[in-house]
């Protein structure tokens, strides 16, 4: 499962990353990654989008109703200081090998997370 989270997070670092890109107009929003978490910043305003993986705490079985479908969620910040969540999602499993295939979710709207959802976030964080 750790390895899973780590690769799905570099992909919503590459989609944040190029949102970033797109959404700046005159201030550059810089986009750095740790562990768990992304972070938006300009200047000195930062926005973290946490991600919590399943196994984080797995000595807390309650946990488990938090991700019915998936491994992961990342928790997205928003201006008013309420949060979001998109989750990780099992799409399917290949016939080839077996390779599943994963997509972060828009856990409200029931949609796959897109660049532009990223860049509407990135524009309500940073107006």
């Amino acid at each position: 499962v750790a390895r899973l989270v780590d690769q799905q997070s570099d992909v919503l670092f590459r989609l944040m990353t190029a949102a970033a890109q797109t959404t700046t107009g005159a201030r550059h929003i810089a986009v750095t990654r740790e562990d768990h978490s992304l972070t938006a910043s300009v200047g000195a305003h930062a926005a973290v989008f946490r991600i919590e993986a399943i196994t984080d705490r797995p000595a807390d079985m309650g946990r488990a109703w938090s991700y019915m479908i998936g491994q992961a969620r990342c928790i997205v910040p928003a201006p008013d200081g309420t949060s979001a969540e998109w989750v990780l999602a099992l799409q399917g499993v290949g016939t080839r090998g077996g390779t599943a295939r994963h997509t972060w979710m828009d856990a409200s709207a029931r949609q796959p997370v897109t660049e532009a959802m990223m860049a509407d976030a990135l524009r309500s964080l940073f107006p």
